[in-house]
């Protein structure tokens, strides 16, 4: 069964032919201020922040670790947005070695504002931005609400960066005026290791068979899953006996596929947490990436939402504390079934992926249904976040749609299947 949305592999793009026009700096726009703080958005575990772009419009951006530079991956005609010089570079994808093109832009403001504040918020100078020349991610229609690309890791090394994700508030503290004890009581440290202003964390897999394995992960705040794990990357790591196959992001050239397994547990931060669903990608995905790496895999939303998180790229650590969804059970799509919002500003939702002898396919679901209703709720009154979680729901329950296909409406049922 596929779950599409649980991985971007946005991170694992390389840029070639970039240069950088001068120094990169990044503060807060008013020089006086050594903190700020602002609420965000969430939609399927994912960050958005508000955006602006050389004075533009506020546009919505998803906060990515996993990638140093800012991406934009979708321009509609009513965005607009001035970029200071620009001109075309090579993008090595994922897939099968294959490039691509984009435009590389350089000397650009980037400012995160407070929306009801004036002259709070912080501002980047001189910025390399990236703008994909095609929507390869189609982040909007898979989020249902209106994206415009990635904001990486840039942000969190100028910055002590506190997300806390119960109350949906990102702070960004000056390294030099942060009071540590205060505001890390009751956290663990743990150290990271940075690398291209990325950061690695060590954790601690517990598999099926018993057997701990320590695997040195990449934070990425622009993976919605849980963790995804490459195979090849250590002869200890066993692929879980019960998997289903999965979609698990989209590369340059094309969808990036593997499979979804349940191992015993992780150990993160001292706290174990048990029975996640876990990402095995195939390995010529990724084989590029892991290329030059030393690392087993990434660490995503699914599990850094279950703690509240101080960042200190500057010193090399992060804070860690359990908040009180440490427990939440680890679920995933068990329709089979997939749907998106093509359209953002209407409340129609259609199903663009439905898996071979999968509960959905077994009653018929096919893709390009329209979606009017589920258990008994009018898909426009609900939003994507809405339809996922009901079909993250419990093995055996019972899911109730009305679909259009072809002017005709069609009601169907079948129940969630829990294959792993």
């Amino acid at each position: 069964m596929m779950n599409k949305i649980k991985l971007f592999f946005v991170g694992l793009i390389q840029f070639s032919c970039i240069t950088t026009l001068g120094q990169e700096i990044i503060q807060f726009t008013n020089p006086d201020k050594t903190s700020f703080q602002i609420p965000f958005e969430m939609s399927q575990n994912l960050i958005i922040l508000p955006i602006r772009i050389n004075g533009s419009q506020t546009m919505k951006f998803i906060l990515d670790s996993g990638i140093t530079k800012t991406i934009i991956t979708e321009l509609t005609g009513v965005d607009s947005v001035d970029l200071n010089y620009t001109k075309e570079v090579t993008l090595a994808g994922l897939g099968k070695d294959k490039s691509g093109s984009a435009y590389s832009s350089r000397g650009n403001e980037i400012r995160i504002d407070h929306p009801d504040r004036r002259n709070s918020g912080i501002i980047g100078l001189n910025m390399d931005i990236f703008i994909l020349m095609e929507s390869h991610f189609e982040l909007s229609k898979q989020l249902g609400i209106k994206v415009n690309g990635l904001i990486g890791s840039d942000f969190f090394s100028s910055f002590i960066v506190e997300i806390d994700y119960d109350d949906r508030l990102i702070s960004f503290y000056s390294p030099e005026n942060f009071n540590y004890k205060r505001k890390t009581k009751r956290y663990t440290e743990i150290p990271l290791e940075i690398s291209n202003h990325k950061a690695f964390v060590e954790a601690t897999l517990i598999q099926n068979s018993g057997l701990k394995t320590d695997v040195k992960l990449l934070i990425d705040t622009g993976a919605s899953l849980a963790m995804w794990i490459a195979l090849f990357s250590d002869p200890a790591i066993e692929l879980p006996q019960n998997t289903i196959p999965a979609m698990l992001g989209q590369g340059l050239n094309g969808d990036i596929k593997g499979v979804n397994g349940r191992i015993k547990g992780i150990i993160f931060a001292g706290t174990e947490l048990l029975k996640p669903v876990i990402a095995f990608p195939d390995s010529l995905s990724v084989k590029g990436m892991m290329r030059d790496s030393d690392r087993n895999g990434s660490l995503g939303n699914d599990v850094l939402r279950r703690f509240d998180i101080i960042f200190d790229y500057p010193h090399a650590r992060m804070f860690v504390r359990a908040n009180r969804k440490v427990n939440d059970i680890f679920s995933y799509n068990k329709s089979g079934m997939e749907v998106e919002k093509p359209y953002i500003n209407l409340p129609l939702y259609t199903v663009y992926n439905v898996t071979d002898n999968s509960p959905a396919h077994n009653a018929g679901i096919r893709a390009g249904d329209q979606v009017k209703a589920i258990n008994y709720m009018s898909a426009a009154n609900l939003n994507l976040d809405d339809i996922n979680s009901i079909l993250h729901g419990h093995e055996s329950t019972i899911i109730r749609l009305k679909i259009i296909r072809d002017e005709e409406e069609i009601r169907v049922k079948f129940a969630l299947v829990d294959d792993i």
